[in-house]
């Protein structure tokens, strides 16, 4: 009689161990999980065909004509000088166009490309250029480069593989 009790003590007694373990177990993996991931940042360099932001290429003039607002929306016509400082020649910048309001607010970003090359050395205009369904708010608007591809013609081979 004494053995059956000893014998159920003993296997309740396993019964709780293992399961106090799997609950202590299981806590472990939560609190491990609810860590925050640890956050990898990879800086892409500028590839052999595309600058971003080039500093060699600069916009000597811009001229943002904003014609008369028709119900909520405008147009604009942009006249744009570029000057390539630079030893390569640039095809294909993309411009943004910003707009403000009166009070200085930016209201609208636009990109927009711009099939060109730019020469090294000499100034480039490009003209003709419209940009529809603009703000009718918008007082103001300022052009800068946001890329350009390096002519391909003009690059040569592409740099060697570190």
């Amino acid at each position: 009689m004494h053995f059956r009790r000893y014998l159920f003590l003993g296997l309740t007694a396993m019964l709780v161990v293992v399961l106090v373990s799997l609950v202590v177990a299981s806590r472990k993996k939560e609190t491990a999980r609810a860590r925050p991931a640890p956050e990898m940042i990879r800086v892409a360099p500028a590839t052999p065909t595309r600058v971003m932001r080039p500093a060699d290429l600069e916009i000597v003039e811009a001229r943002v004509v904003l014609g008369p607002a028709t119900g909520r929306e405008r147009a604009a016509d942009l006249t744009v000088v570029l000057r390539n400082s630079g030893t390569l020649a640039y095809r294909d910048p993309m411009l943004e166009l910003s707009c403000r309001e009166r009070g200085g607010r930016k209201i609208s970003t636009r990109a927009r490309p711009v099939e060109s090359v730019i020469p090294p050395g000499k100034p480039t205009t490009v003209g003709g250029l419209r940009e529809e369904r603009l703000p009718a708010a918008a007082a103001e608007c300022s052009v800068r480069v946001l890329w350009a591809d390096i002519d391909a013609s003009a690059a040569g081979p592409p740099p060697a593989r570190k």
